[in-house]
């Protein structure tokens, strides 16, 4: 399993469970099953790195998703919580010679969620910005 398959396969969900521009409750439940799937199959992988860009890939499209979905289950807090439970463990578990980067990614992460919690924004900004500091081309370290 790679990013690109693991992006393939979120996308055609949320496009399968979209209905013009919104998701209703049981389709975005749908989606973060998906989602939680996946991070707990990136999990297995033996490369970390690739997990590690899975986790962020997931963290930056379910923030999206709650912009346009009926997340009144709750199911993308528990995707958040599992990206940033999963994001921990990785930086935890990393070898000493990639551990300095993935702490770095992370403490650049973690300054920019407190930024916007501190704003003005809402929770559909927290995508965008995150977008901007993890680009789809970056999401590997």
């Amino acid at each position: 399993m790679l990013l690109a398959d693991v992006k393939n396969e979120i996308k055609a969900i949320v496009r399968r469970n979209t209905d013009r521009g919104h998701m209703p409750s049981g389709g975005c439940m749908r989606v973060c099953a998906a989602m939680t799937t996946e991070l707990e199959r990136s999990m297995e992988l033996e490369d970390r790195r690739e997990t590690f860009a899975i986790h962020i890939y997931m963290l930056v499209e379910v923030v999206k998703l709650i912009g346009y979905a009926d997340s009144s289950s709750g199911a993308p807090t528990d995707v958040i919580r599992d990206c940033l439970q999963g994001l921990e463990t990785i930086c935890r578990s990393a070898p000493a010679d990639s551990y300095e980067a993935l702490m770095a990614k992370e403490e650049e992460w973690s300054r920019l969620l407190v930024s916007l919690q501190a704003s003005s924004y809402g929770i559909e900004h927290y995508g965008k910005a995150l977008a901007r500091i993890y680009p789809e081309e970056t999401y590997a370290i």
